[in-house]
């Protein structure tokens, strides 16, 4: 299912899905190979298979200057989709090795003759 490589889930969704819509989608996917001479690309979530079916067959008429195009869009929001993950993956890491370490303690930077008292005279 390598049609699909670029979401590693499909292959699970498609596992799970009925026989028809498999069938029918891997043979779409084979013709989109054929015509166009790369993997069908979709940042389409996988549990809507037959939205993917839909796209597939509404792409497959497009032009090779259109599709290219279509599927420079869909792995740049994929790549995106990617960064964003990883990205949100290394600012809880970090939050956690953060809050772990010690806090660094600081002396008390203010002299008793700036200290006020709550009656406002100095103390």
């Amino acid at each position: 299912m390598d049609a699909f490589s670029r979401n590693k889930y499909l292959t699970v969704a498609i596992g799970h899905a009925p026989a028809s819509i498999m069938k029918e989608l891997l043979q779409w996917v084979r013709r989109y190979k054929a015509k166009f001479g790369f993997e069908f690309i979709t940042s389409t979530e996988t549990w809507f298979l037959q939205k993917i079916l839909d796209e597939v067959k509404e792409r497959y008429e497009n032009t090779l200057v259109i599709e290219l195009d279509i599927a420079a869009w869909e792995e740049f929001k994929l790549i995106e989709h990617g960064l964003e993950r990883l990205w949100e993956r290394l600012s809880r890491s970090n939050i956690q090795k953060a809050s772990k370490e010690p806090g660094e303690v600081v002396p008390d930077s203010m002299e008793e003759e700036d200290v006020v008292s709550s009656d406002g005279s100095h103390e």
